[in-house]
C-alpha cells in the first residue's frame, strides 16, 4: 500500500486491503475512510483471529461516538464505512455480514443552519442578477452569467465548484443534459429543466466558444471565473435584491441555493403524495452524495419548515421524515 497510508494486519486483513483497493480503482481518494479502516483493523488485532467477525457486535463497537467526539458526525462516517464494508464482504462470501440499515445513526447537528431561501426571494434574486451591470462596456455577458449560474445552482442542486467547472462541452443541448465533474473526482450526468436548458442554450449562442472553453470565463484571463469573484458578485445581487446579508456566519450563502433546491424538491414530492422513501434515492444520486445519510438531512429540514405537510404525510410514511435522534 501506499507509505503514507495504513497497513493492515488483523485476521480481516485481506477484507480491507481489496474493499480499499476496489474504491481506490473506482477513482476514490478515501483517505480519511482508509484510517478508520485502520482503526477497525486495530480493534480486530487485539483478539484472536477466530473472533474476528462482520457481526452487530463489531459493527456498534467500530461506529460507537469516542468520548473525543463532540458530535455524532464521525460516528456516522464509520457507519456509513461498515455499511459498505460489508456489502462488499457479502459480495466477497462473508454472507452473514451485517448491514446496518439507514436508520442507524442519529443525524450529527449542524453548525450551521442552511438559510432555504422562498420563492420570492429566489424570482428577487434572479432579477437583481439579470439587471447587474457588466464588468466594462466591452464585456456584456457578466448579467447573462451571474443569473445563469445563480438558476444552476438552484434549478440543478449544483455545488459552486462544479458550476465553475463546467465546460461548453459539458452541456448537451439534444439531451438537456449537463457532465459535472464533482467531489472525489466522480463524474456524473444530470438531466436539467426544460427551461433552464433554454437559458442555457440563449447563453450559448449569444456567447459562443470552444467546446473546451469555460461556461463561465474570469473577464481578466482565459479561465473559470473564480468562486472567490462569483461570492463578491453575490453580496452586490443581494444588496440589489433587498435580502440580508451575511453576518457572523448567519444569513444566505451561495450553497444555500443547493441546500434550497433539495427541500424544494421534497416539499413538491410530499405534497404530490409521492413516496418520498423510494424518491430520496434518486435525490441522492441527482446530487452526487455518497451516501443516503447527507441527504435525510434534508427531509428533516423539510419536516421542520413545513409541518403540516409533513404532518399529513407522516400518517402513511412517518418512518420516513428523521427526527431529532433517527435519520
Amino acid at each position: 500500500m501506499n507509505k503514507h497510508l495504513p497497513e493492515f494486519r488483523s485476521g480481516m486483513a485481506w477484507l480491507l486491503k481489496t474493499f480499499l483497493s476496489e474504491k481506490r480503482g473506482f477513482g476514490y481518494v478515501y483517505k480519511p475512510e482508509a484510517f478508520s479502516l485502520a482503526h477497525l483493523d486495530r480493534m480486530w488485532r487485539k483478539v484472536s483471529k477466530g473472533q474476528v467477525a462482520m457481526n452487530r457486535e463489531w459493527a456498534e463497537q467500530f461506529m460507537a461516538k469516542r468520548p473525543t467526539e463532540t458530535t455524532t458526525r464521525g460516528a456516522c462516517r464509520r457507519a456509513s464505512i461498515w455499511r459498505e464494508l460489508a456489502r462488499f464482504a457479502r459480495r466477497h462470501g462473508l454472507a452473514d455480514a451485517y448491514i446496518p440499515d439507514a436508520y442507524t445513526c442519529p443525524i450529527h447537528a449542524d453548525p450551521y443552519t442552511p438559510f432555504i431561501y422562498t420563492r420570492e426571494q429566489l424570482a428577487a434574486l434572479f432579477v437583481a442578477a439579470d439587471a447587474i451591470k457588466p464588468w466594462w462596456l466591452s464585456t456584456p455577458r457578466r448579467p447573462w452569467m451571474l443569473g445563469l449560474l445563480l438558476r444552476l445552482l438552484y434549478g440543478a442542486g449544483l455545488r459552486l465548484g462544479e458550476a465553475l467547472a463546467l465546460r461548453c462541452r459539458d452541456f448537451d443541448p439534444s439531451q438537456a443534459s449537463l457532465t459535472l465533474h464533482g467531489k472525489n473526482r466522480r463524474e456524473r450526468i444530470i438531466p436539467i429543466a426544460p427551461s433552464l436548458a433554454e437559458r442555457l442554450r440563449e447563453y450559448l449562442r449569444r456567447f459562443p466558444d470552444t467546446p473546451d472553453a469555460p461556461i463561465f470565463p474570469s473577464p481578466k484571463r482565459p479561465a473559470p471565473l473564480s468562486d472567490y469573484a462569483m461570492r463578491d458578485s453575490f453580496n452586490q445581487i443581494l444588496k440589489d435584491a433587498h435580502l440580508p446579508l451575511r453576518e457572523n456566519r448567519q444569513g444566505p450563502r451561495l450553497h444555500d441555493l443547493r441546500h434550497t433546491f433539495a427541500v424544494h424538491r421534497l416539499e413538491n414530492w410530499i405534497r404530490a403524495g409521492e413516496d418520498v422513501n423510494a424518491k430520496i434515492h434518486l435525490l441522492s444520486v441527482y446530487m452526487g452524495h455518497k451516501n443516503l445519510f447527507a441527504t435525510y438531512y434534508y427531509l428533516r429540514i423539510t419536516s421542520q419548515l413545513f409541518p403540516d405537510i409533513t404532518r399529513r404525510f407522516a400518517e402513511t410514511a412517518g418512518h420516513a421524515i428523521p427526527g431529532e435522534g433517527n435519520p
